[in-house]
């Protein structure tokens, strides 16, 4: 089992301008290990909506403080309330669900070859398997 990442805190910022408008996002805020090969996966929920999941790895920003916001494509107001579990998983967790978010965006636009992400199952069985920390944290848009 991957061992555990602290998850400070979340963070509001944001992402982008929209015709004078702020397009709101959510940073978790934690320090990745100086030893290479952690991979994060988030889940939030939005007033008891599950958003997509989102993963991370640390090949870019290893043994730093993440300053990355989690994508998505919902757009947050003020007075949202945000939850977010951060997961500390392997490396199959993290290929699954990298090769699941590449499919539905491949798929989304009309392919005719589905794929399947690599499962870390045996005897073809589709998923996955985890065992990874968790930890939530919740967020209020001011």
């Amino acid at each position: 089992m991957p061992s555990l990442v602290p998850l400070n805190s979340l963070k509001q910022v944001v992402r982008e301008q929209v015709d004078s408008a702020d397009i709101l996002g959510v940073v978790p805020v934690f320090t990745d290990p100086v030893e290479k090969g952690n991979y994060y996966l988030f889940k939030m929920s939005l007033t008891n909506h599950d958003l997509d999941a989102q993963v991370f790895s640390d090949n870019v920003d290893n043994g730093m403080v993440n300053t990355r916001f989690i994508p998505t494509e919902t757009s947050f107001r003020k007075n949202d309330t945000v939850a977010v579990e951060m997961q500390c998983i392997d490396n199959p967790v993290y290929n699954y669900f990298s090769v699941l978010s590449q499919a539905y965006l491949d798929n989304s636009g009309g392919t005719t070859t589905p794929v399947n992400p690599p499962s870390n199952i045996s005897n073809g069985a589709l998923g996955y398997f985890s065992a990874h920390t968790s930890q939530t944290k919740i967020l209020i848009f001011e």
